[in-house]
Protein backbone atom coordinates (compact mmCIF):
# COMPACT_ATOMS: atom_id res chain seq x y z
CA UNK A 1 0.00 0.00 0.00
CA UNK A 2 1.27 3.48 -0.88
CA UNK A 3 2.53 5.51 2.06
CA UNK A 4 0.13 8.43 1.70
CA UNK A 5 0.58 9.32 5.36
CA UNK A 6 4.11 10.51 4.62
CA UNK A 7 2.79 13.39 2.58
CA UNK A 8 -0.72 14.33 3.66
CA UNK A 9 -2.29 15.13 6.99
CA UNK A 10 -4.10 12.18 8.55
CA UNK A 11 -7.88 12.49 8.51
CA UNK A 12 -10.99 10.31 8.58
CA UNK A 13 -11.23 10.72 4.80
CA UNK A 14 -7.66 9.56 4.31
CA UNK A 15 -8.18 6.52 6.54
CA UNK A 16 -11.40 5.62 4.74
CA UNK A 17 -9.64 5.81 1.40
CA UNK A 18 -6.60 3.83 2.52
CA UNK A 19 -8.79 1.02 3.82
CA UNK A 20 -10.25 0.63 0.34
CA UNK A 21 -7.11 1.30 -1.70
CA UNK A 22 -6.48 -2.26 -2.88
CA UNK A 23 -10.15 -2.76 -3.75
CA UNK A 24 -10.21 0.51 -5.70
CA UNK A 25 -7.06 -0.45 -7.57
CA UNK A 26 -8.69 -3.74 -8.56
CA UNK A 27 -11.74 -1.89 -9.85
CA UNK A 28 -9.50 0.51 -11.77
CA UNK A 29 -7.68 -2.40 -13.38
CA UNK A 30 -10.97 -3.78 -14.64
CA UNK A 31 -12.02 -0.39 -16.04
CA UNK A 32 -8.70 0.09 -17.87
CA UNK A 33 -8.40 -3.43 -19.26
CA UNK A 34 -5.64 -4.24 -16.74
CA UNK A 35 -3.46 -1.29 -17.74
CA UNK A 36 -1.47 -0.99 -14.49
CA UNK A 37 -0.16 2.55 -14.96
CA UNK A 38 -3.52 3.92 -16.08
CA UNK A 39 -5.20 2.22 -13.13
CA UNK A 40 -2.69 3.78 -10.68
CA UNK A 41 -3.27 7.20 -12.26
CA UNK A 42 -7.03 6.86 -11.85
CA UNK A 43 -6.76 5.85 -8.17
CA UNK A 44 -4.36 8.73 -7.49
CA UNK A 45 -6.70 11.19 -9.22
CA UNK A 46 -9.59 9.78 -7.19
CA UNK A 47 -7.64 10.33 -3.97
CA UNK A 48 -7.00 13.96 -4.94
CA UNK A 49 -10.68 14.60 -5.70
CA UNK A 50 -11.85 12.83 -2.54
CA UNK A 51 -9.47 14.79 -0.31
CA UNK A 52 -10.26 18.11 -2.01
CA UNK A 53 -14.03 17.77 -1.67
CA UNK A 54 -14.10 15.81 1.61
CA UNK A 55 -17.80 14.83 1.52
CA UNK A 56 -19.63 14.27 4.79
CA UNK A 57 -18.97 10.57 5.44
CA UNK A 58 -21.95 10.38 7.78
CA UNK A 59 -24.26 11.12 4.86
CA UNK A 60 -22.84 8.37 2.61
CA UNK A 61 -24.52 5.03 3.22
CA UNK A 62 -22.43 3.06 0.71
CA UNK A 63 -18.92 4.53 0.55
CA UNK A 64 -17.66 1.82 -1.83
CA UNK A 65 -20.44 2.62 -4.28
CA UNK A 66 -19.74 6.35 -3.91
CA UNK A 67 -16.03 5.91 -4.61
CA UNK A 68 -16.68 3.53 -7.50
CA UNK A 69 -18.96 6.08 -9.19
CA UNK A 70 -16.24 8.71 -8.81
CA UNK A 71 -13.69 6.27 -10.22
CA UNK A 72 -15.89 5.40 -13.18
CA UNK A 73 -16.49 9.10 -13.93
CA UNK A 74 -12.74 9.77 -13.78
CA UNK A 75 -12.19 6.89 -16.20
CA UNK A 76 -14.76 8.30 -18.65
CA UNK A 77 -13.15 11.75 -18.37
CA UNK A 78 -9.73 10.20 -19.02
CA UNK A 79 -11.03 8.48 -22.16
CA UNK A 80 -12.54 11.74 -23.40
CA UNK A 81 -9.33 13.66 -22.72
CA UNK A 82 -7.34 11.08 -24.65
CA UNK A 83 -9.66 11.56 -27.62
CA UNK A 84 -9.44 15.36 -27.39
CA UNK A 85 -5.65 15.23 -27.04
CA UNK A 86 -5.45 14.25 -30.69
CA UNK A 87 -6.86 17.69 -31.59
CA UNK A 88 -5.60 19.94 -28.77
CA UNK A 89 -2.01 20.76 -27.73
CA UNK A 90 -0.61 19.60 -24.40
CA UNK A 91 -0.46 21.92 -21.41
CA UNK A 92 2.99 22.76 -20.04
CA UNK A 93 2.01 20.81 -16.91
CA UNK A 94 1.53 17.62 -18.94
CA UNK A 95 5.28 17.34 -19.49
CA UNK A 96 7.59 15.67 -16.96
CA UNK A 97 9.56 18.87 -16.43
CA UNK A 98 9.32 22.53 -17.36
CA UNK A 99 12.52 22.29 -19.40
CA UNK A 100 11.15 19.43 -21.51
CA UNK A 101 7.89 21.28 -22.11
CA UNK A 102 9.56 24.52 -23.17
CA UNK A 103 11.67 22.62 -25.70
CA UNK A 104 8.67 20.83 -27.14
CA UNK A 105 6.11 23.60 -27.62
CA UNK A 106 6.09 26.08 -30.49
CA UNK A 107 6.87 29.78 -30.23
CA UNK A 108 3.22 30.92 -30.23
CA UNK A 109 2.39 28.72 -27.25
CA UNK A 110 5.54 29.64 -25.33
CA UNK A 111 4.29 32.91 -23.87
CA UNK A 112 1.21 31.20 -22.44
CA UNK A 113 3.38 28.36 -21.16
CA UNK A 114 5.71 30.80 -19.40
CA UNK A 115 2.75 32.52 -17.75
CA UNK A 116 1.47 29.12 -16.64
CA UNK A 117 4.94 28.33 -15.28
CA UNK A 118 4.85 31.52 -13.21
CA UNK A 119 1.58 30.42 -11.64
CA UNK A 120 2.75 26.83 -11.13
CA UNK A 121 5.87 28.21 -9.43
CA UNK A 122 3.71 30.30 -7.13
CA UNK A 123 1.53 27.31 -6.30
CA UNK A 124 4.53 25.09 -5.51
CA UNK A 125 6.29 27.71 -3.37
CA UNK A 126 3.13 28.43 -1.39
CA UNK A 127 2.16 24.77 -1.05
CA UNK A 128 5.50 23.61 0.35
CA UNK A 129 4.78 25.62 3.49
CA UNK A 130 2.05 23.12 4.42
CA UNK A 131 2.99 19.89 2.61
CA UNK A 132 5.89 18.05 0.99
CA UNK A 133 3.89 17.83 -2.23
CA UNK A 134 5.06 21.36 -3.04
CA UNK A 135 8.69 20.42 -2.53
CA UNK A 136 8.30 17.27 -4.62
CA UNK A 137 6.88 19.27 -7.55
CA UNK A 138 9.68 21.82 -7.27
CA UNK A 139 12.36 19.14 -7.36
CA UNK A 140 10.82 17.12 -10.22
CA UNK A 141 9.22 19.76 -12.41
CA UNK A 142 11.50 22.78 -12.02
CA UNK A 143 14.83 21.15 -11.18
CA UNK A 144 14.50 17.86 -13.07
CA UNK A 145 15.32 15.43 -10.24
CA UNK A 146 14.16 11.85 -10.77
CA UNK A 147 11.60 10.35 -8.33
CA UNK A 148 14.21 8.03 -6.82
CA UNK A 149 16.53 10.97 -6.15
CA UNK A 150 13.69 12.96 -4.60
CA UNK A 151 12.89 10.03 -2.32
CA UNK A 152 16.48 10.06 -1.06
CA UNK A 153 16.49 13.83 -0.56
CA UNK A 154 13.22 13.91 1.36
CA UNK A 155 13.83 10.53 3.06
CA UNK A 156 10.53 9.00 2.02
CA UNK A 157 9.56 5.91 0.04
CA UNK A 158 9.59 6.25 -3.75
CA UNK A 159 5.90 5.34 -3.93
CA UNK A 160 5.17 8.30 -1.63
CA UNK A 161 6.98 10.57 -4.10
CA UNK A 162 4.85 9.23 -6.96
CA UNK A 163 1.67 9.92 -4.99
CA UNK A 164 2.92 13.42 -4.14
CA UNK A 165 3.61 14.16 -7.81
CA UNK A 166 0.10 13.11 -8.80
CA UNK A 167 -1.34 15.19 -5.96
CA UNK A 168 0.75 18.25 -6.84
CA UNK A 169 -0.03 18.06 -10.56
CA UNK A 170 -3.74 17.70 -9.81
CA UNK A 171 -3.72 20.67 -7.45
CA UNK A 172 -1.60 22.73 -9.86
CA UNK A 173 -4.03 22.05 -12.72
CA UNK A 174 -6.89 23.13 -10.49
CA UNK A 175 -4.94 26.27 -9.55
CA UNK A 176 -4.38 27.09 -13.24
CA UNK A 177 -8.02 26.51 -14.21
CA UNK A 178 -9.86 27.84 -11.15
CA UNK A 179 -7.52 29.17 -8.41
CA UNK A 180 -10.43 30.16 -6.17
CA UNK A 181 -11.38 26.48 -5.82
CA UNK A 182 -8.03 25.52 -4.29
CA UNK A 183 -8.68 26.52 -0.70
CA UNK A 184 -5.12 25.66 0.36
CA UNK A 185 -3.63 28.76 -1.25
CA UNK A 186 -6.54 30.56 -2.87
CA UNK A 187 -6.39 33.36 -0.31
CA UNK A 188 -2.82 34.28 -1.30
CA UNK A 189 -1.97 36.67 -4.11
CA UNK A 190 0.26 35.19 -6.83
CA UNK A 191 3.89 36.13 -6.35
CA UNK A 192 5.14 38.47 -9.06
CA UNK A 193 8.39 36.94 -10.26
CA UNK A 194 10.81 39.32 -11.95
CA UNK A 195 13.93 38.35 -13.87
CA UNK A 196 17.36 39.86 -13.39
CA UNK A 197 16.87 42.30 -16.29
CA UNK A 198 13.50 43.53 -15.05
CA UNK A 199 11.26 41.48 -17.34
CA UNK A 200 8.17 39.82 -15.93
CA UNK A 201 8.27 36.07 -15.50
CA UNK A 202 6.29 35.65 -18.72
CA UNK A 203 9.53 36.51 -20.49
CA UNK A 204 11.93 35.10 -17.95
CA UNK A 205 14.14 32.07 -18.48
CA UNK A 206 13.59 28.77 -16.72
CA UNK A 207 16.69 29.44 -14.62
CA UNK A 208 15.14 32.66 -13.37
CA UNK A 209 11.90 30.88 -12.54
CA UNK A 210 13.82 28.29 -10.53
CA UNK A 211 15.31 30.80 -8.09
CA UNK A 212 12.17 31.46 -5.99
CA UNK A 213 11.83 27.66 -5.51
CA UNK A 214 15.43 26.83 -4.69
CA UNK A 215 14.93 26.32 -0.93
CA UNK A 216 13.19 23.08 0.00
CA UNK A 217 11.56 23.18 3.44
Amino acid sequence: MLRLRALVHTSNHEEAFLQRYEWLRGQALQLTGHDGQWAEDLVHDLFIQFMLHQPDLRQIQNLEGYLYRMLRNLHLSSVRRAALAQHWPLSILDYDSAETGLRAIDVQARLQAQEDLRRICHYACARRATSKVGSVLILRFFHGYYPGEIAQILRVHRSAVEVALHTARGEARLYLDAPHRLRLIAEQEPTRLVSSNGRSAAGASLGELRRPCRIIR
